[in-house]
């Protein structure tokens, strides 16, 4: 949301009190926990909203599902009915991006 009139109606119509909230945004402290927000989000991998991290404490690595479309997956994921092979994504990931091959063999 990039409009600060349609975040305006937007709280109006929940009955919110519309200009303290907005006020409060303005504020220093708001401002800074939003950047250190955002520098620990980018930290994390994500890229997008909404971004979903999913770490079951076992794992040194979380996993990431960025999108509202990803929402299925995401229950599959949790039920342990992962349908992506992770080998084979990560054999895919372990090759040379095609752009690369193209500059490395430029002579």
């Amino acid at each position: 949301m990039s409009d600060i009139e349609d975040l305006k109606a937007i709280l109006q119509t929940l009955e919110l009190n519309a200009d303290a909230l907005l006020a409060k945004i303005e504020t220093h402290d708001v401002k800074e926990a939003l950047r250190q927000q955002t520098e620990q989000a980018i930290a994390q991998g994500v890229f997008g909203v909404p971004t979903f991290i999913i770490n079951d404490g076992i794992q040194t690595e979380n996993e990431l599902f960025w999108g509202h479309d990803q929402l299925g997956h995401i229950e599959l994921y949790l039920r342990g009915k992962d349908p992506l092979d992770k080998a084979a994504v990560e054999e895919m990931l372990a090759r040379q991006r095609g752009i690369d091959r193209k500059t490395m063999h430029k002579e």
